[in-house]
Order: C-alpha cells, then sequence, then structure tokens
C-alpha cells in the first residue's frame, strides 16, 4: 500500500503540472492567433504581402489550437475570419459551418457565412421542394441536437414534476400539461437522434480545392458528370466514402464521385 500511495503522490503532481502546462501552452497559440490577427488587419494596402503573411500565421495558430482539442464556435469564427481574408472562400465557408454548429443562432457567424457564400464561383439553385421542407423545419437549422436533447431533458423531468403534482391534486389540466410535455419531449428527442444520426452517416461538407471534375463514378476514368468544375466553397452531404473518392449529393440534389482530398467534411 505503501508503494501505490507513493506512486500516486508522483503521478498525480505531473499529471497536474501537464494540464497546467497544456492550457497555458492553449493560452499562448490563442493569444498569437489573435494578435496575429490584429496586425495584419492594421496594416495598410500597401503592406498587403506582409499582411497575407500574418493572415497566414494566425490562420496556423488557429489550425494548431483546434488540434491540440480545443473546439468551440469562437474559435471557428475566428479561424473563418483570418481564411476570408486570405481569400479562401472555401475554407473560411468550413469555418464558419463548424462553428454553426457550436452556435446555431450566433448572428455574426451566420451573416459571416452568408457573406462567403455570396462569393462562391458555383451558386448552386437550391430546388424549391428543399426550400419548403427547410422552412417547415425551421425550428431545426436554428438550434443545436445538443440543445434539442438538452431541452427534451429539462421538458420530460417538468413532465413527471406535473404528475407528481396531479397525485396530490385533483387539477385536470395537470394532466394536459404532463402530456403536452411528454409529446414536446419525444419530438426533441427524436429530431436530436436523427439528426446525430445523419451527422454520422451522411455528414455535411465543403469543397476546398479548386478546378474539382465532379465523375459518374469513383476514378477519373469516369465521365464527368457537370459542364462546369465544382469550385472552393461548394456544400454537399457525403453520401457515400470508397476509397480515395467521396459520393457527393450537391444542394440541387445533384449526385456526383469526387477525390476525397479535395473536400472536408464538417
Amino acid at each position: 500500500m505503501a508503494a501505490v500511495l507513493a506512486t500516486l503522490c508522483v503521478i498525480g503532481p505531473a499529471g497536474r503540472a501537464y494540464a497546467q502546462d497544456a492550457t497555458l501552452e492553449r493560452a499562448s497559440t490563442l493569444e498569437d492567433a489573435l494578435a496575429k490577427f490584429e496586425q495584419a488587419s492594421a496594416l495598410p494596402r500597401a503592406e498587403s504581402a506582409k499582411a497575407l503573411r500574418l493572415y497566414r500565421e494566425s490562420a496556423d495558430a488557429y489550425e494548431a489550437l483546434i488540434s491540440s482539442g480545443v473546439r468551440n464556435g469562437a474559435v471557428y469564427y475566428n479561424l473563418g475570419n483570418t481564411y476570408y481574408r486570405l481569400g479562401d472562400i472555401g475554407r473560411a465557408i468550413l469555418a464558419y459551418r463548424r462553428a454553426e454548429c457550436y452556435e446555431p443562432r450566433n448572428a455574426e457567424v451566420l451573416a459571416n457565412l452568408r457573406t462567403a457564400r455570396s462569393l462562391r464561383i458555383n451558386q448552386i439553385e437550391v430546388p424549391a421542394r428543399s426550400r419548403l421542407v427547410q422552412n417547415l423545419l425551421f425550428w431545426q437549422a436554428h438550434t443545436s441536437a445538443r440543445g434539442r436533447g438538452v431541452f427534451a431533458a429539462v421538458v420530460f423531468t417538468l413532465a413527471w414534476g406535473f404528475l407528481i403534482a396531479r397525485l396530490f391534486t385533483p387539477r385536470r389540466w395537470l394532466v394536459g400539461l404532463f402530456l403536452g410535455c411528454i409529446v414536446l419531449a419525444a419530438a426533441a428527442g427524436v429530431s436530436a437522434a436523427w439528426q446525430l444520426h445523419h451527422e454520422r452517416t451522411h455528414p455535411d461538407g465543403v469543397i476546398l480545392a479548386e478546378d474539382v471534375v465532379a465523375r459518374t463514378g469513383n476514378g477519373p476514368s469516369y465521365q464527368p458528370k457537370f459542364e462546369e468544375n465544382l469550385q472552393p466553397g461548394v456544400e454537399f452531404t457525403l453520401m457515400e466514402h470508397r476509397g480515395d473518392w467521396l459520393r457527393i449529393r450537391l444542394p440541387n440534389d445533384e449526385q456526383g464521385w469526387i477525390p476525397a482530398d479535395t473536400a472536408e467534411t464538417l
């Protein structure tokens, strides 16, 4: 037992020290990313080359921060702004979309995402049917799966509170509240579960490379599927991943195969 206690005493402080060092390193990386972005923003147009270098260093710092495990709406939002300043519309949209996953109602994220989308070379029209579905499910588009899951848990707990209260008072409206809460909790829970399943099986993605040729099959020997090549910023839903190729569905419901290294999923 003494040997075990001694081991714990050695491991404990070392573990805490490692965590503190990691936190300090992440804080330093974040400060560096913010500082480089501010320095670049303050430079006059005559020093655009230096500004681009600073923006690139800022983006690299944010990417390092994300690789270390720091993932939240603010970091992805700042990364999106940095790529936007670099003129990398594809990675800017990807970062904004990832920020949106954490903060689906953040007005600044949504506004910058709209601006970045407006600069895409390929402007793919969404079918009226898809727009109708999006309008009907507006609540799902403006809330996260985690938020709906928490809402379901809270409402479900509240429902049982109404049922318990009904045991002590003969008020029929408490039964109505119980049933209403159960329906709301079930709807929110099913919606959250469906979205999480969809994100695992068919995640959204963004084209990052230029002049991507979508083909009718998973290989360079297949014929091109579309008249125009896909450019950075085109968004899609991943339908299948086979080897080094992705079968994607575009917003207009057209499908094709692209090389896996030309895009990233959320």
